[in-house]
């Protein structure tokens, strides 16, 4: 007899945070809002500690720990600006490409496909959205926190 309750593989993500002094750092994480609270609280990586973190510019989502770490590599070996570019086209494209490719060929079962996959894309950049918003609670309810 089988287990029902198997567990199901781990998502990884792939975050970018912008620090104070403009530099971009990327790591890894299971869970982005409690690894970002970490680098807020200095808590987190050596480099944040050094350079705080002001906001969470990006997260990508993994089915994988090992893919997870292969695109940080990729990402890691570009310029400042490449990276800020990848951000940039991960906010304002996904949307533009959806309608594009429903005009172009409404039919194509590829394109049932491409869309599908630009359809998760936007559904993780509205993550992305939220998981800012959650963070910026956690620094309000930390901030809070050393009042009290």
């Amino acid at each position: 007899m089988k287990n029902a309750a198997a567990p199901q593989p781990a998502t990884w993500f792939l975050y970018l945070i912008e620090c104070l002094d403009g530099s971009i750092y990327t790591g890894i994480a299971l869970d982005v809002a409690a690894r970002y609270a970490a680098h807020v609280s200095g808590k987190g990586a050596r480099y944040t500690r050094t350079h705080p973190p002001a906001r969470l510019l990006a997260t990508m989502a993994y089915p994988d720990r090992s893919s997870a770490l292969k695109a940080e590599y990729r990402i890691k070996q570009l310029r400042p600006a490449a990276k800020r570019l990848l951000v940039a086209q991960l906010s304002t494209h996904a949307p533009l490409i959806i309608r594009t490719a429903i005009r172009s060929n409404p039919g194509s079962v590829y394109n049932a496909q491409f869309i599908s996959v630009l359809r998760t894309i936007m559904e993780a950049e509205q993550l992305n959205i939220i998981a800012n918003r959650l963070v910026d609670l956690a620094q309000r309810a930390t901030e809070l926190r050393r009042y009290l």
